[in-house]
């Protein structure tokens, strides 16, 4: 879509905008730096030690279910 290098702020926004349903992330700190209380899309955060593939692998099942339930647009943490 050509939104490499854009910042959280704006990236969230064109999410909204272009009507996706969620955001998926392992900043563990867009809570803190960004408002996502008026976002009309869900946020999910994936907390594990790093953020390498075979780290957050296992996670996938977990935000898999989110995605596929009618959660709320609010932010969601999925722990390792």
């Amino acid at each position: 879509m050509g939104w490499a290098g854009t910042q959280n702020g704006l990236l969230l926004e064109l999410a909204a905008d272009h009507e996706f349903n969620a955001v998926i992330t392992a900043d563990q700190g867009i809570e803190r730096q960004q408002n996502l209380a008026e976002l009309p899309i869900m946020v999910i955060v994936m907390i594990a030690h790093r953020t390498r593939v075979k780290d957050l692998e296992s996670l996938v099942p977990q935000v898999l279910d989110l995605l596929k339930s009618e959660s709320e647009n609010r932010v969601y943490r999925v722990p390792a």
